[in-house]
């Protein structure tokens, strides 16, 4: 066999195993690179020269170049390929086109492969990466109590995208986003609508890019023990725009933390130590003296400054839109403490209060008010979740017991109850006299056991203390 026909045959057998491949991958690629070959091989030629022809894996080919393949074979096509008088030309041509030809396909399949490859990475990162985040996902949803669903579709509820929150303006802030099981919000400039039933809702800014967001407001009623759903926390904002009025919102715990407790400085009383151990947020401030004028001296027993909320439950002084830190002794804020649990049996989260400390004498006397000694506070008006006040000055009921409103036989239990669960010894009602129209006065007078309730006595457990407080 002559060597021309030596050539083509192995050109076929290339011809025919590219053929093969073509079946599996790349098909017009690889068939149309093998068929060049085929049909430069098939072409007769009666030059001298024998032009090399290569099957390149990569690159793209010059016009009439040998390209090496790496671990393939390179096939000599000899001088007869061509035709007779201008053989040898019409060999180069061929040789010439099926190597441009070869090197641009060749190119077109390495780039082809090299993106094929690239998806594959880049589909096994994104693989990698929604696995990590269904794993973290999952993780959390197990880690987490389940949700009460309270608010669902409202205002800091859970939600999976947008029409979960079937309310204006209604947006869902994804989990992969960092809030657990998602949160409903809208934007805000400075207000946020509220629903009956539901949390309080606020404007704060940094949730959105740009304008306020609508949150919950923290909840100690409708979320007993955080006061938020699981995986949020409560935390103090201010309004957007509104930088003076703050309030407990629910965020999520892991932006915001968990409460830190305060740790009792050394040598601290059983009363501080309790104060830390119930998570109260307060600065201890120790003893503090100061003159009430004509030889009188107030003094307030292991003074602490506390933040709200305290055991779920907002205080505020009655001027201030927002909460305010409460000032006394550390026995007065246990009892406030307690009295939180009180409050929120009715369904209070927010109290509206006239004042603690204050370095004064009782009216018309020269002893010292318990309000000089920190253990005294005036409460004005108490709010429920849902937005309903009962303000003493309007609501209450004068010298009865059939109430014609909800809220005076509320405000009535309260009084009662302030006393008779041994929260403060000394519990004065508008009934006590004209100066407590407004308010309640509860006091730790020691060795003190009064309810002042009825202008002539009546129902009251002494009238030792009958005195403007």
């Amino acid at each position: 066999m002559d060597r021309l026909s030596n050539t083509r045959t192995i050109i076929y057998c290339v011809h025919q195993r590219l053929w093969r491949l073509s079946q599996r991958r790349a098909p017009f690629f690889v068939w149309g690179l093998s068929s060049a070959l085929f049909l430069g091989a098939c072409a007769e030629s009666s030059s001298g020269s024998e032009p090399v022809i290569s099957i390149p894996d990569s690159g793209i080919g010059q016009a009439g170049e040998d390209i090496p393949l790496a671990g393939v074979m390179t096939i000599d096509a000899g001088d007869e390929i061509g035709g007779a008088e201008g053989g040898g030309m019409a060999g180069m041509t061929i040789n010439t086109m099926a190597g441009t030809m070869a090197g641009t396909m060749a190119g077109t399949m390495a780039g082809t492969m090299a993106g094929a490859m690239a998806g594959t990475t880049a589909g096994t990162t994104a693989g990698t990466m929604a696995g990590t985040m269904a794993g973290t996902t999952a993780g959390t949803e197990t880690s987490l109590p389940p949700d009460p669903n309270i608010n669902a579709g409202w205002i800091g509820g859970p939600c999976g995208r947008d029409a979960d929150c079937a309310f204006e303006g209604g947006l869902c802030l994804p989990e992969n986003g960092g809030y657990p099981r998602g949160m409903c919000t809208q934007e805000c400039t400075r207000f946020c609508p509220d629903q009956d039933g539901m949390p309080v809702t606020f404007c704060i800014d940094g949730v959105l890019m740009g304008p306020g967001a609508c949150v919950q407001r923290c909840d100690y009623i409708l979320f007993d023990d955080t006061g938020c759903r699981p995986g949020y926390s409560c935390v103090s904002r201010s309004r957007t725009g509104e930088s003076e009025v703050s309030y407990g919102v629910c965020l999520p715990t892991e932006q915001v933390g968990e409460p830190e407790p305060v740790d009792p400085p050394p040598g601290s009383s059983d009363c501080v130590r309790q104060l830390s151990a119930l998570g109260v947020n307060y600065e201890y401030r120790g003893d503090q003296r100061e003159s009430a004028g004509n030889g009188l001296t107030c003094e307030i027993s292991d003074a602490v400054r506390v933040q709200s909320p305290i055991n779920g439950v907002t205080y505020r002084y009655i001027e201030s839109a927002s909460s305010t830190p409460l000032y006394g002794s550390c026995e007065l804020m246990l009892a406030v403490y307690e009295l939180s649990g009180l409050l929120r049996e009715y369904g209070i989260n927010e109290v509206a209060h006239i004042g603690t400390y204050n370095c004064r004498v009782i009216s018309g006397t020269s002893t010292i008010s318990r309000h000089g000694y920190g253990d005294a506070i005036d409460l004005g008006s108490f709010f429920t979740n849902t937005g309903q006040e009962y303000n003493l000055i309007r609501d209450w009921e004068h010298n009865t017991t059939n109430f014609s409103t909800d809220s005076a036989q509320a405000l009535y239990e309260i009084g009662e109850q302030m006393h008779a669960r041994g929260i403060f010894k000394i519990v004065l009602t508008p009934n006590y006299n004209a100066a407590h129209d407004n308010h309640f006065h509860v006091d730790l007078t020691p060795g003190g056991n009064y309810h002042g309730k009825m202008d002539d006595g009546a129902h009251s457990c002494g009238n030792e203390h009958a005195q403007a407080r």
